[in-house]
């Protein structure tokens, strides 16, 4: 290489060996784009004088020649092939390059006769609009939906004053269907089915351990059957083997309803449990400022998928804190559980649930979409189906909002489903353990989808049937 002479200046760097981790040329190549767009290159005699992006006061010098450009930096000594400063001086001559040609062919033709080259643009042609998303439909797998009925006063009320009997007799028909757990020596295990009941039956009560476990005797005593022993409820209510039964009775608990039910609605919401702990202490007894920050409770996440008609929850799914689950990944999950049992037909959830991957999974079994996009959702390269599909319904829902809309107002019955469940059930958590949380939680939707299924008995005239 020929080298080009550069003037010397106290403000040069002396060459030292280089500290930084090589992330290679591709890495050198990023690095001199962004020098490229916010670095100056200072034109001298036989060279450049560019800023060190580590220390703005120390100037690095570059040269071309034949071969090539080359710098003074430790990089460039200690490798001796182009590093970034170099990449950004080449974009940095392209662009000066392009930017006199464009100068040219403006200033240049049809100067001389005093006209200017630049010619007014026409106004493109407006693109064809796509064409109209069909989603087809899935034939019936469920039976046709029952007539619907006038759900006048005698009806509701008639359903709230037999609430209590009726939800003592499904809950033991709903706990039937758990088989017993598998024994081989020692102790022989609880009877699962009882502790189910008694977990169930305690929530629902709204009592404490010690005060629910009077009622707990006297239904067993109606039922027939043999009470658990309170601790043994305790114990059992934060042992996360509970979780999974309790999800798969949250699920089957909707059946009966199942011909009632095409449309539903998606969301999350949170369960606090108040514990007096350290923080409790700063607040009872701290400043102003411990006072203000004081949250004083410990939230565990619900999410669920329910019918719009009955506000039956089809699928539940609970985490252990607000912030442990994001809920657009949880739609794939509720939705194979609500399609074992249902015939779904419209989906809504707000923009929490708007990707690509759950509106093709909604759309893949025959239902329709309802779930609003983003202020910043963008149309995306058509070379996928996900992709496609993502542009088709994007430009839907912007061309005809209105009629988006109209659908996509059912959601709200998601949202009384979760009102319903801290009314009637509290919306606190009784248990300090996090997995006694979660099953607690799991225990309030499977009691309150018990009480849907009463009212759907009197209003709809189902007749459930569980164990069977």
């Amino acid at each position: 290489m020929t080298t080009t002479a550069l003037p010397d200046s106290a403000l040069f760097a002396a060459t030292a060996p280089w500290p930084g981790e090589d992330d290679g040329d591709e890495g050198r190549q990023r690095r001199g784009l962004v020098i490229a767009a916010t670095t100056p290159y200072l034109k001298i005699p036989g060279g450049w004088l560019t800023p060190s992006q580590a220390n703005p006061e120390v100037l690095y010098r570059l040269a071309r020649d034949e071969d090539g450009a080359f710098c003074e930096c430790p990089d460039y000594a200690q490798r001796a092939t182009a590093c970034k400063h170099v990449f950004g001086l080449e974009h940095t001559l392209k662009r000066d390059q392009l930017t006199e040609a464009v100068k040219g062919r403006i200033g240049g033709h049809g100067a001389a006769n005093g006209h200017s080259a630049v010619a007014v643009m026409d106004k493109p042609e407006p693109a064809p609009a796509p064409e109209k998303l069909v989603i087809h439909k899935r034939p019936d797998t469920n039976p046709a939906p029952l007539p619907a009925k006038a759900s006048d006063r005698a009806k509701y009320d008639a359903a709230q004053e037999n609430e209590t009997l009726h939800f003592i007799r499904l809950l033991r028909d709903l706990v039937s269907i758990v088989p017993p757990l598998e024994h081989e020596r020692g102790r022989p295990p609880d009877d699962i089915q009882m502790v189910l009941y008694g977990l169930v039956h305690k929530v629902y009560s709204l009592m404490s351990g010690r005060r629910a476990h009077g009622g707990l005797k006297l239904a067993s005593a109606v039922m027939g059957l043999e009470p658990i022993p309170r601790p043994t409820l305790t114990s059992y209510m934060r042992n996360p083997l509970v979780t999974p039964i309790l999800e798969h009775l949250i699920e089957m608990s909707a059946v009966p309803v199942s011909p009632l039910e095409t449309s539903f609605s998606i969301d999350s919401s949170g369960f606090a449990s108040v514990i007096k702990d350290a923080e409790w202490a700063q607040y009872k007894w701290g400043n102003e400022e411990t006072k203000k920050s004081f949250t004083g409770t410990v939230w565990t996440k619900g999410h669920i998928m329910g019918g719009n008609r009955t506000n039956i929850v089809t699928a539940a799914y609970v985490t252990h804190s607000l912030t442990d689950s994001g809920d657009a990944p949880q739609l794939k999950k509720l939705l194979a559980i609500t399609n074992r049992h249902f015939n779904i037909q419209r989906v809504q959830g707000d923009k929490a649930y708007s990707s690509a991957k759950n509106l093709v999974a909604i759309v893949r079994l025959g239902a329709t979409p309802e779930i609003p996009f983003k202020d910043d959702a963008v149309y995306r390269d058509p070379t996928t189906k996900k992709a496609r599909l993502w542009n088709e319904l994007l430009w839907q829902f912007r061309e005809n909002p209105d009629e988006f809309y109209k659908g996509y107002h059912a959601r709200s019955n998601v949202e009384a489903d979760f009102s319903a469940i801290k009314r009637l059930l509290e919306e606190i958590t009784r248990s300090k353990h996090p997995t006694a949380r979660i099953n607690e939680v799991l225990c309030k939707i499977l009691a309150y989808n018990l009480t849907r299924v009463i009212h759907a008995m009197y209003e709809h005239g189902i007749e459930p049937v569980y164990g069977e």
